[in-house]
């Protein structure tokens, strides 16, 4: 993680520096982005500032999208702080795509007696969105129920 001392990401002027030496090698590009918005959060970035910086063409909408996941729904964030269902709605639809897998995932690993509530507030259609679910956790060996 980038907030990890030893690795640790500096701040700097040019926000995508990190991830765009990886423009044609897209596994590399998608970790990147995949931790640049918790170096984003640490410059003390706000969560609709880092969504905005995720929607940026240059961007790996895949990596953005599941670090907004891991950033943002652990625990389903206390009514009067801005949810990861709050930033999902403002996303794009091609931003919204992952953050909903990676959401799942970790709604499976984490959270699965939640997952009926996770779909609706999503707003998708729910039986669809559990039966993605359940599928999920039939690959973790997690029953949801």
């Amino acid at each position: 993680m980038p907030i990890n001392p030893s690795r640790k990401v500096a701040k700097t002027e040019d926000l995508y520096q990190y991830c765009s030496s990886y423009n044609s090698i897209n596994e590399q590009k998608l970790r990147c982005f995949g931790y640049l918005p918790y170096a984003w959060k640490e410059w003390g970035k706000k969560p609709m500032e880092i969504l905005k910086l995720c929607s940026a063409p240059q961007v790996d909408v895949l990596g953005c999208g599941r670090a907004l996941s891991r950033l943002y729904l652990p625990g389903f964030r206390n009514k009067g702080d801005l949810t990861f269902f709050d930033i999902y709605n403002s996303a794009s639809p091609q931003l919204q795509e992952p953050m909903a897998r990676f959401g799942g995932i970790g709604i499976v690993e984490y959270l699965p007696s939640k997952g009926r509530e996770y779909c609706r507030l999503l707003k998708k259609p729910e039986e669809a969105c559990i039966n993605q679910l359940k599928d999920t956790g039939r690959s973790m060996d997690i029953d949801v129920p």
